[in-house]
């Protein structure tokens, strides 16, 4: 008798796809964020929002933030999930990126970040 023993791999997931701004007020901002291509052999369950209030340097974890995982949109963003960041000061600039992390628990690599500037407001479609 052979016995076999079959061991799954999981590791972290890539990088997110795109953030595109949709909704933005002077204290919110509400993102779209794109699945990354590789989820590191584990589903994604959430994503990981990390703040930057500029001119200052440092990285800040903000939350996890576990969105719908239906599909909300039609189309090209029907694959998008909706992040909403909140809790920022008004009359300050930010850069915002995200983390997929997945059901091991993995954090992957940033996203490219996305400002958020005083005085920005309205709903952007893309």
């Amino acid at each position: 008798m052979v016995m076999i023993t079959i061991m799954m791999t999981t590791g972290k997931p890539g990088r997110p796809g795109e953030l595109m701004p949709v909704e933005v007020t002077p204290t919110r901002l509400k993102l779209l964020v794109g699945p990354p291509e590789d989820d590191g052999g584990s589903p994604v369950s959430g994503y990981a929002v990390y703040v930057q209030q500029t001119p200052m340097h440092r990285w800040v974890y903000h939350a996890t933030v576990v969105p719908d995982l239906k599909p909300a949109f039609t189309g090209r963003l029907r694959r998008y999930h909706a992040i909403d960041v909140g809790g920022l000061e008004v009359r300050e600039r930010y850069r915002v990126r995200v983390s997929a992390v997945n059901h091991s628990g993995f954090v992957g690599p940033p996203s490219t970040s996305c400002c958020h500037k005083p005085g920005m407001s309205g709903t952007y479609v893309h």
